[in-house]
């Protein structure tokens, strides 16, 4: 019991510092991808996984807008794309899957989840 409430102090302690880095830089990639992460992992009673599939979506309009093809960005495509498909949404993961592969055509991770 007291490591599960060690976790979620430590895991609160983390949200509140990437809302500050975000709220300085509402584009720090890395701050809003560990934050989404994170939430992936919560129970879906929490609502942070609905909040972590937002973030993703996100991550995806800033990194496409930027122009940049950062090999990390790549999962972003894949994680939103696994919980798509957690969540039962098996044509919209495919799809999102789809739309990172154009991206990233040499990208393991994405070409895996097409298979």
């Amino acid at each position: 019991k007291s490591d599960d409430m060690l976790e979620k102090a430590f895991a609160q302690k983390a949200d509140v510092a990437f809302d500050r880095a975000l709220k300085i830089d509402p584009e720090d990639w890395t701050a809003r991808f560990t934050k989404a992460n994170s939430y992936s992992h919560w129970p879906a009673i929490t609502g942070k996984p609905a909040r972590a599939v937002k973030h993703f979506h996100t991550l995806i309009e800033q990194q496409e807008a930027s122009g940049r093809r950062d090999p990390k960005f790549a999962q972003t495509y894949v994680l939103l794309g696994n919980m798509l498909n957690q969540q039962g949404k098996a044509d919209e993961a495919r799809a999102m899957w789809e739309r990172g592969r154009r991206v990233f055509p040499d990208n393991a991770g994405l070409r895996d989840a097409l298979k």
